[in-house]
């Protein structure tokens, strides 16, 4: 049928109607749209998947079932077959799809960091309280963004993490007790909780704050500064020379009893003034910091025999210091003393580092 001649015999405002008509019996006017055709994805393409990052976390990847596809480093590109992922890092997990011949970037990884001299650890926590790391200060740590807690000897700190930036969530300082590394000091917080204990002449990397120097009982309280060390104080020493064969104390000003130890034998102490008690016999005695005071320098004693009788030592107020055999030195303080041998009471003068032989 000749569409274009029967439509010239249809009046005009019946021409839309007659033209439909044709069209269904012809089957259709023009030409027919086709259906675009369909791709369809091999069963075996892949893609590729990558958490963007400096390559010091990990990530894990896992599949639409939940089953675990690998580990790798932040800024490795993973290629895994198409399909949907989640990708994990440290148990905090985001939502990712592969596609055919192309890289999903399923995050990026930005780093958090405690700058300090390497020397304390600090936690990273989630806002959940649940631990993700433990570094040493001035090694960051590799995270998803978000907001995290930064736990450092106790203290807890909040930081966010951005999209391919560092976050310094803070920057240590360090205090000190300067000496000779003989005693150890501790460091307390403001509410008296000790944090740490180190020799004298070793530092403790802290937060920036308020502190208190606790040695040998006395309490000083010291301010710590980002980036700096602080010297809480620095001690001197303290000895009574001699032959090591006898102890002496050190006392505080109220007559506490800091140390004790061998003659010859210095105390690490700081500056001030203390007691020295040998024998019975006390000395007052001023420590400044950085040198060694000389409280007191013993002689020896012998007794001339054979070793087999005693003899024993008494003080001017008949007050007994010693005891020992014959030809057996006693250490003492320089002054005067009496001897008690047999039935026999000897004089006995006693000088500063010198021996003083007596006998029958």
């Amino acid at each position: 049928m000749n569409l274009e001649r029967e439509l010239e015999k249809t009046p005009n405002h019946a021409a839309i109607a007659v033209a439909v008509t044709l069209c269904f019996m012809l089957g259709g006017c023009g030409s027919r749209a086709e259906p675009a055709p369909q791709i369809e994805t091999p069963p075996d393409a892949t893609g590729s998947l990558i958490v963007r990052g400096a390559g010091e976390g990990h990530f894990e990847v896992f599949d639409a079932s939940g089953s675990p596809a690998g580990k790798w480093w932040t800024g490795t590109s993973v290629e895994l077959p198409v399909g949907d992922y989640e990708v994990a890092v440290y148990g905090i997990r985001v939502e990712a799809h592969v596609e055919a011949g192309r890289e999903t970037v399923a995050a990026d990884a930005g780093t958090l960091i405690v700058r300090g001299k390497g020397e304390t650890q600090y936690a990273v926590l989630d806002d959940a309280g649940r631990q993700l790391d433990k570094k040493w200060t001035n090694t960051p740590v590799e995270l998803l963004p978000g907001d995290y807690v930064v736990e450092f000897r106790g203290t807890r700190l909040n930081a966010r993490v951005e999209a391919a930036g560092e976050t310094v969530a803070g920057e240590t300082g360090g205090l000190i007790v300067r000496g000779g590394g003989q005693t150890q000091y501790a460091v307390l917080d403001r509410a008296h909780r000790q944090l740490d204990k180190k020799w004298t002449n070793t530092p403790i990397e802290l937060l920036p704050g308020n502190y208190v120097v606790e040695f040998r009982g006395t309490r000083l309280e010291t301010h710590v500064e980002s980036g700096r060390e602080t010297v809480a104080a620095e001690t001197g020493s303290l000895i009574v020379r001699g032959g090591g064969q006898i102890q002496y104390n050190v006392l505080d000003e109220e007559h506490r009893k800091l140390a004790q130890k061998w003659t010859n034998t210095s105390v690490e102490l700081l500056p001030g003034d203390y007691v020295v008690e040998v024998r019975g016999t006390r000395l007052h005695a001023r420590v400044e910091p950085g040198r060694e005071t000389l409280a007191a320098e013993t002689g020896d004693l012998i007794v001339s025999g054979d070793g087999q009788a005693q003899y024993t030592v008494y003080d001017d107020a008949r007050h007994k210091l010693d005891q020992k055999w014959t030809n057996a030195e006693a250490e003492l303080l320089p002054g005067s003393y009496i001897v008690r041998l047999g039935e026999q009471d000897l004089p006995a003068v006693i000088e500063a580092g010198r021996q003083t032989r007596i006998g029958l």
